[in-house]
C-alpha cells in the first residue's frame, strides 16, 4: 500500500493535475476579457483553457462514460442536458452547448480519476487550488493592500470579483478535508487555518456573505478534527480565542478604537441591508423574466438594470438566474438532484466525514442563493460529497458504522 502511494505521488499526481487544470481557470480571466484594453494573451490563455477542457471531455465521455452512474448523477445530467437544449434557442447556443458538454466531461473525468486513485486525485486538486490560493492572496494583499474597505467594490482580483472569493476558496478547503481519508490529519488543521485566513480576506474585500461562510466552515472543521494530539493552540477553544484576539488587535491598529470601526462598518452597510447591495432590485427583474417565460426562459440573454445606473447579465442568485435564463425545467432537475443527495446522506449524518462534506456542499448552495455559482466548482464539491456518501453506505453495508454513542474526537 505504501509503495503504491509513493508511486502515485510522482507521475500520477502530475498527470492528474494536468487533466484537471483546464476545467478550473482563474476567474479573473472572464472579467479581464470584458475590458476594452485587454491584452491579446488574456484571450489566448482563456481559449487554451476552453480547448483543453473540450479535448479532455471528449476523451473522458468516450472512454470513461461507464464511470458515470445514473444513480449518482442522473438528475444532474438531466439538468445539464435540459439547460443545453434550451440554450439552442438563443444567440449563445454554441457557447452554452460547449459548456454543458464540458460539464458532463468533468463529471466523467472526476469519477474516473477517483476510481483509479482517490488520494492522487485529491492531492492533484490540492496542488492546483493551492497555487490559485497563492494568486488570490497575492492579488489582495500585495496588489491592493490589507486595509478593509480601501479598494473599490469593482476591483478585480485573481479570483474575480469580490464575492467570488468563496467560490475560489472552497475547492482547496474541501480537498484538504477529503485528504483525511488517507490519514493525513495535518491537512484538516491546515484547512481550518486557511478558512479563517480566507474569512479575514473576505472581510478585507468587503464580501460579507463569503466572510460568514468561511467562518462557519472554519469552526465546523475545527469541531470535526478536534484531537487530543493537537497542540494546545490548535484546539478549538484556544484557537478561537487566539483568532478573536488577533482580529481585535487588527481593528485597533487600523481604526484606533472599536467605535470608529463600528461606525465605518455601519456606513459601509447603509443601503446594503435594505437591498442586499442592490440584489433585491435584480431579483425583482429576474422574477419578471421568469413570469414572462417560465418554460423556456430567455436563452437569448438577460439584462438587469440597477437604480445606480449600472447593469448586470446575471441575477446574483444561481437559482433565479437558471430559471430566468433557461426556464423552470432545468431548475426543477437541479432541485430534485439536491433532494436525492440529501436523502442518501440523511442516514449517514452520524459519520463525521460525511457530515463535514455535507457542510461544504450545503454552504456552497446557500452562498449561491445570493450570488453566482461556477458549475465546475459545484460538480467538484458534489462529486467529493457523493464519494464520501458512497464510502459511508459501503461501511454501513459491511456492518461497520461509526459509533454514535462515543464522543467524536476526530474525523478518523
Amino acid at each position: 500500500m505504501q509503495d503504491g502511494i509513493r508511486k502515485t505521488s510522482g507521475m500520477g499526481i502530475v498527470l492528474f493535475f494536468l487533466i484537471l487544470l483546464p476545467f478550473f481557470d482563474p476567474m479573473c480571466l472572464t472579467y479581464l476579457r470584458q475590458s476594452v484594453d485587454a491584452p491579446d494573451f488574456i484571450n489566448l490563455i482563456y481559449y487554451c483553457f476552453i480547448g483543453g477542457r473540450i479535448a479532455i471531455s471528449c476523451i473522458a465521455i468516450v472512454a470513461c462514460a461507464k464511470t458515470i452512474s445514473l444513480n449518482n448523477d442522473g438528475w444532474l445530467i438531466m439538468f445539464v442536458i435540459s439547460m443545453g437544449a434550451v440554450a439552442t434557442l438563443g444567440s449563445s447556443s454554441v457557447f452554452t452547448a460547449v459548456q454543458c458538454f464540458t460539464y458532463l466531461g468533468l463529471m466523467a473525468t472526476l469519477r474516473f480519476l477517483f476510481s483509479k486513485d482517490f488520494k492522487a486525485a485529491v492531492i492533484a486538486l490540492i496542488v492546483l487550488f493551492a497555487i490559485y490560493a497563492f494568486g488570490n492572496l497575492w492579488s489582495v494583499y500585495v496588489m491592493h493592500g490589507v486595509i478593509p474597505g480601501e479598494t473599490p467594490a469593482s476591483t478585480i482580483y485573481f479570483f474575480g470579483g469580490k464575492n467570488s472569493i468563496f467560490m475560489h476558496g472552497i475547492p482547496l478547503l474541501i480537498s484538504l478535508c477529503a485528504c483525511c481519508v488517507a490519514r493525513d490529519k495535518k491537512m484538516i488543521t491546515v484547512a481550518a487555518l486557511l478558512s479563517f485566513l480566507y474569512a479575514y480576506t473576505a472581510f478585507v474585500v468587503n464580501s460579507l456573505s463569503s466572510l460568514a461562510c468561511f467562518l462557519i466552515l472554519g469552526l465546523c472543521i475545527l469541531l470535526a478534527c478536534y484531537s487530543k494530539s493537537a497542540l494546545a493552540i490548535f484546539k478549538a477553544p484556544y484557537l478561537l480565542a487566539f483568532l478573536v484576539l488577533g482580529f481585535c488587535l487588527t481593528v485597533i491598529v487600523q481604526h484606533n478604537d472599536f467605535i470608529s470601526f463600528i461606525s465605518e462598518m455601519l456606513g459601509r452597510s447603509q443601503g446594503r441591508s435594505s437591498t442586499l447591495s442592490g440584489r433585491t432590485e435584480i431579483w425583482d427583474q429576474a422574477l419578471s423574466y421568469i413570469a414572462s417565460s417560465p418554460l423556456v426562459g430567455h436563452p437569448e440573454g438577460t439584462l438587469y438594470l440597477m437604480s445606480n445606473g449600472s447593469s448586470a447579465d446575471h441575477a446574483h442568485s444561481f437559482f433565479l438566474n437558471i430559471a430566468a435564463r433557461y426556464g423552470l425545467v432545468p431548475l426543477l432537475f437541479f432541485l430534485v438532484d439536491i433532494i436525492m443527495i440529501s436523502r442518501r446522506a440523511a442516514p449517514l449524518w452520524h459519520q463525521p466525514r460525511v457530515a463535514l462534506m455535507a457542510i461544504f456542499y450545503f454552504l456552497l448552495l446557500a452562498h449561491s442563493l445570493f450570488d453566482t455559482m461556477d458549475i465546475y466548482i459545484y460538480i467538484l464539491v458534489r462529486t467529493l460529497f457523493l464519494e464520501f456518501i458512497n464510502m459511508g453506505e459501503k461501511s454501513k453495508r459491511l456492518h461497520m458504522p461509526e459509533s454514535k454513542g462515543k464522543k467524536i474526537k476526530g474525523l478518523l
